[in-house]
């Protein structure tokens, strides 16, 4: 039986959504994430684009969690591939991730923007089968050279990028907790 595509994504989001909303230095803080109920207000499609206002011609960009500030800054943003990618899939998500400047939430006809900072960061993260050594060659070889990498003016920098991978879902989502609370109260 396949996962249910979105399952975990879901869990993550509301597990992110509880632990920012219990700490006292994330006040004010949001959660925004898909692949959830969305009659809760948190849950909705988070669309990057580059640019002053989103429209079809410059949306680049689809993520799966948001964390934003009171101040309406980007803080962190995750990219879960709850199913097998290739490191192509998983460095194209990257690369148009890197090329937006703002996030919007929709909410039917409205929307809301949120900005990239110069210290937003990025996740990218999912399940991918050991074979050929690509969990490894992920973390040792391409990881270090995307970082490497010069940013575009009001992108996210590729130096604030990591990367998390296992051939295991629940793996992936226990180092993204892990990863997030250190990012988040660094």
């Amino acid at each position: 039986m396949s996962p249910v595509q979105g399952r975990d994504t879901d869990r993550f989001g509301r597990w992110l959504t509880d632990y920012v909303a219990a700490s006292p230095a994330l006040a004010g803080y949001r959660v925004y994430y898909d692949h959830g109920d969305s009659t809760l207000e948190n849950v909705a499609a988070i669309k990057g684009f580059y640019g002053d206002s989103i429209a079809n011609l410059n949306r680049l960009a689809d993520v799966d969690v948001m964390v934003v500030s009171p101040t309406r800054d980007v803080v962190l943003l995750v990219e879960i591939e709850e199913r097998g990618s290739s490191p192509k899939k998983i460095f194209g998500d990257a690369v148009t991730i890197l090329m937006c400047n703002q996030f919007a939430v929709g909410r039917g006809q409205a929307q809301e923007n949120f900005a990239v900072a110069d210290d937003t960061r990025l996740i990218i993260s999912g399940v991918m089968p050991d074979h050929g050594s690509r969990v490894d060659k992920i973390e040792q070889v391409a990881a270090p050279r995307f970082r490497e990498f010069s940013g575009l003016a009001g992108g996210i920098s590729p130096g604030n990028v990591d990367f998390a991978f296992a051939s295991s879902i629940d793996v992936v989502v226990s180092r993204l907790q892990d990863m997030t609370v250190r990012l988040l109260l660094g």
